[in-house]
């Protein structure tokens, strides 16, 4: 019975494992292309259609949320010099593509993807340090 036992739990963090890794890779591919297509509109989307690749996102986002343990979750204070460079550059890089679309409204732009930049980095950190109080 307790082989039993070990073997459903080594195989369900088999699969969590593997969901894991396919919402992320999946995920990073979805922002590359979508940056792609911003920057060159068609190149991608005349080939294909980037609300598959979402779908699956959503999918193993799910099954990554249904699947993950409270062992496997990491306990601990404040953030890693690691975190917060990914928050910062995912913050300019938000704000970024904010200006982007905007540019052509003049000083607005400038002040929406600011703020933009400023909610982006607030929001992270308060998920980042709601997830560990968990």
């Amino acid at each position: 019975m307790e082989q039993s036992n070990q073997k459903h739990i080594h195989t369900k963090r088999s699969i969590y494992v593997i969901i894991a890794e396919i919402f992320k890779v999946s995920l990073l591919t979805y922002f590359i292309l979508f940056i792609v297509e911003e920057f060159n509109e068609g190149i991608i989307s005349n080939y294909f259609n980037l609300n598959i690749l979402l779908t699956i996102i959503v999918v193993a986002g799910i099954g990554t949320v249904l699947l993950n343990t409270d062992d496997q979750i990491e306990q601990r204070k404040g953030l890693r010099a690691k975190e917060l460079f990914t928050i910062i550059a995912v913050a300019i890089i938000g704000g970024a593509l904010v200006f982007f679309k905007l540019r052509d409204i003049g000083v607005t732009a400038y002040i929406v993807s600011f703020l933009s930049i400023v909610l982006i980095f607030i929001i992270s950190i308060l998920i980042i340090n709601d997830k560990k109080s968990i």
